[in-house]
């Protein structure tokens, strides 16, 4: 189990670290083009904890690979899958607290209101009522925080299973 999951982060890790690298060479542009919209989100914070996370991930993978029939690493294997599931919530509070405000909602208090549509806030670059935009953000970077766990469990419970020797 830990070769698989350890191949599939790997290949995703290799893939955000392409992805971030990329979105890098155009945040100039795209920071100008979201300050003349009235936006103003710190893509470099956003990038560094991605790259971060990116670059934690492929190796993570890679060690997942070296490591994945040797029984005297299933401690490391699950310490791996806890500070992944870790990464996962930091990037769950970043996500809310960069993204959610852009359409007029609080970050902290959209976890408990997901669907809140009693502060309708009017978007003030297009004059549309956002709360409806908000609940969808809101509710995908949790989505996305709940899936981003599920290869780190599959680590942890990998690391659990080679630990007591079954495979």
């Amino acid at each position: 189990m830990i070769l698989v999951t350890g191949i599939i982060l790997t290949c995703s890790g290799g893939t955000s670290l392409l992805s971030v690298l990329n979105s890098l060479a155009i945040s100039s542009a795209t920071s100008e083009i979201l300050s003349i919209m009235g936006v103003n989100i710190p893509l470099v914070t956003v990038s560094i904890w991605s790259i971060i996370m990116a670059v934690a991930t492929l190796c993570f993978g890679i060690t997942g690979i070296i490591w994945s029939g040797k029984v005297e690493k299933a401690r490391n294997v699950i310490i791996m899958g806890i500070i992944l599931i870790g990464f996962q919530i930091v990037s769950l509070i970043i996500n809310l607290i960069v993204y959610v405000p852009m359409f007029g909602a609080d970050a902290f208090s959209s976890i408990f209101s997901l669907f809140d549509d009693t502060s309708m806030v009017t978007d003030t670059v297009t004059g549309v009522v956002s709360s409806a935009m908000s609940s969808i953000i809101r509710v995908s970077i949790i989505v996305g925080a709940v899936i981003g766990c599920i290869l780190p469990t599959l680590y942890i419970i990998g690391g659990n299973r080679l630990r007591k020797n079954i495979g």
